[in-house]
Parts: structure tokens; C-alpha cells; sequence
């Protein structure tokens, strides 16, 4: 029997072509979606800092050559490498 996975079908929420963390720009925000855990397995601790559906997260700055990243989140700066940023799905803040 397989796993559940974490993916909606197409046109019912979050998937692989859903904008990432790490796709804004330093001064861009989205409003958080889900956390893909295929994307980056062992990253439960990003729900646990914050990094829960809804909330909305900024990007602040990155370093130099993209890699670690600073973003906002529920009032809090915090330091993240690509690889997590790039599992945390957004949408569009309205």
C-alpha cells in the first residue's frame, strides 16, 4: 500500500508549480500555503517556528550568491537555507 502524499490535484490548492519562498524577491511577501515535506523531508520544524498556512512571510534579504536567505515571519526574522525556502508554497497576498 503507498504512503498518503501531501500533493492536491491539479487546480485544488498547492503543487509542484506553486510559487516557493524562495522564488520572491528581498521587499515580496506571500501568504503561506502549505509546507512540501517531499520537497525537503525533516522540516517539521518550519511549522513549528511559524511557518503555518496563512500566515503571510517576507523575504528580507539574501546573501550574496542567493544562499541563506533572511525572510519575516509572524513578527520574527529568521534565517533559512534555499533548499527549506524552496518547500514552503505561497500565493499571492491580496
Amino acid at each position: 500500500m503507498n504512503a498518503p502524499s501531501s500533493k492536491t490535484p491539479a487546480g485544488r490548492g498547492p503543487g509542484k508549480d506553486s510559487p516557493t519562498l524562495a522564488s520572491l524577491l528581498p521587499g515580496e511577501s506571500g501568504r503561506i500555503v502549505a509546507v512540501d515535506f517531499e520537497r525537503a523531508p525533516g522540516l517539521a520544524r518550519l511549522m513549528e517556528i511559524g511557518f503555518i498556512p496563512g500566515q503571510v512571510v517576507e523575504m528580507i534579504k539574501q546573501a550574496p550568491f542567493g544562499d541563506p536567505i533572511e525572510v519575516r515571519v509572524m513578527n520574527s526574522d529568521l534565517v533559512l537555507r534555499k533548499k527549506e525556502a524552496d518547500a514552503v508554497l505561497l500565493e499571492a497576498v491580496t
